[in-house]
């Protein structure tokens, strides 16, 4: 059974089952590791196991980590040697984009290292399964170690044998055609068969009465096929291709599902189906291109005409812009234009006038012009007949004004006798 995996994305993959014969079950024996400082945070650097079969044959798995020696201030955690029946029931550990500590539990109730190994950076974890015990580890490691994946085996799987197929029977006689069995029986017949998960089908019979049809299934003799042309694979991986995100299917008869899932770069999970990559698909948008800066950031390089942290946002090339005549500037994918108010202007900038409101122009203008020199000739012969007339003592209007003065007394002495005759008469 695969537990989760812990850690980041980074680092070369590794998987120690790899190179195990997978007729046997393995556990850890010897456990080392090495802790140091890396960009200032405690971890551990490396880890190392020594493996011990069913059959008591022990295998020297490979150091994971260390492999630039980049770490300062490095302690060697270990070695540490399990007795005799002793098994890893229990992991411990913290961890963010990198493994920060890592403690092992026993069934004999042992706590190794103690204390971790490790620091105190990163989030608690802890994996476990109740009636399993620690086979093998999976992940990834380079400069240190950065994921790690724990892979368990149920306690009996290690001294259980396969049961055995064995038959009583009595008086028993069998003619057989093809694939099919007619057998007469005097007495009870009791056929057991016990099998693994993928083995061929099986038939299990109680008190067979005379007469009876059974199927027997035609026996391979190569245990890895299945089918009655004995042409199929009983591999889990070629049966259902349980791997997600282009992960690669071990066959693994230790795992409990018969298989293990070795994840690219960025995935894990049992059938790699968690993506944790940092740059995910349509992260940067508009045909942007993510670029992993570090364990936990990106940067999108845009493509011509957006930006913004994940491109999102058209560049504006409006600003600094100015469109002449109360023009609009309006931003384009990769440049701007001018909206000019009617046709009265054109142009990049609105910077051109048309020719019609130019003569329009210049004949207001001219009316505007021709008003101010009528205002301007008014205003100059008032001044002037002032001048003549104060200063020269010349009054163009005196004769005229004489003139009407007395017409206007004539009229007045005229109207006085008309009335006062009016008056007379009206008397009399």
């Amino acid at each position: 059974m695969a537990g989760n995996a812990y850690g980041g994305s980074l680092g070369t993959p590794f998987n120690d089952s790899q190179t195990f014969d997978s007729s046997k079950i393995y556990a850890p024996k010897t456990i080392s590791m090495i802790q140091g400082i890396f960009n200032g945070s405690l971890l551990v650097e490396s880890i190392h196991i020594i493996y011990e079969a069913s059959d008591k044959t022990i295998f020297n798995g490979s150091k994971h980590g260390g492999n630039k020696n980049k770490t300062s201030n490095k302690t060697e955690c270990g070695p540490f040697t399990f007795n005799a029946g002793e098994k890893i029931i229990q992991v411990n550990g913290r961890n963010d984009s990198r493994i920060h500590s890592l403690q092992f539990v026993t069934n004999e109730n042992k706590t190794i290292p103690d204390p971790k190994c490790g620091g105190n950076d990163g989030g608690a974890f802890n994996d476990s399964n109740n009636g399993y015990y620690l086979s093998f580890i999976s992940g990834g490691s380079g400069t240190v170690l950065d994921r790690i994946q724990f892979h368990w085996v149920k306690f009996q799987d290690a001294t259980t044998e396969l049961p055995s197929t064995s038959a009583t029977s009595s008086t028993t006689t069998s003619t057989t055609t093809t694939s099919t069995t007619r057998t007469t029986t005097t007495s009870t017949t009791t056929i057991t068969t016990s099998a693994q998960k993928t083995s061929p089908i099986v038939t299990t019979m109680s008190n067979v009465n005379s007469s009876s049809l059974v199927f027997v299934p035609k026996h391979c003799t190569d245990s890895t096929f299945i089918g009655l042309s004995c042409n199929i694979s009983n591999s889990p991986c070629e049966l259902a291709t349980p791997c997600e995100n282009d992960g690669t299917c071990i066959s693994n008869k230790v795992a409990t599902y018969g298989y293990i899932c070795s994840c690219l770069s960025g995935f894990n999970g049992t059938y790699c189906e968690l993506d944790q990559r940092i740059c995910k698909p349509h992260l940067c948008l508009h045909n942007g291109t993510c670029n992993e800066t570090s364990d936990t950031t990106f940067h999108c390089i845009c493509a011509n005409g957006w930006e913004g942290i994940h491109c999102e946002s058209m560049i504006n090339h409006c600003e600094g812009v100015e469109c002449m005549n109360n023009g609009v500037c309006r931003p384009l994918l990769l440049g701007y234009k001018c909206e000019c108010l009617g046709t009265s202007y054109y142009g990049s900038h609105c910077e051109f006038t048309a020719r019609k409101v130019v003569i329009s122009k210049i004949i207001s203008k001219s009316f505007s012009y021709i008003a101010i020199i009528a205002l301007s000739l008014v205003v100059m012969f008032i001044v002037i007949m002032d001048i003549l007339t104060y200063c020269f003592g010349i009054d163009m209007t005196r004769e005229e004004l004489e003139r009407y003065r007395r017409e206007k007394r004539d009229r007045k002495r005229i109207n006085r006798r008309v009335n006062k005759q009016l008056i007379r008469t009206n008397i009399s």
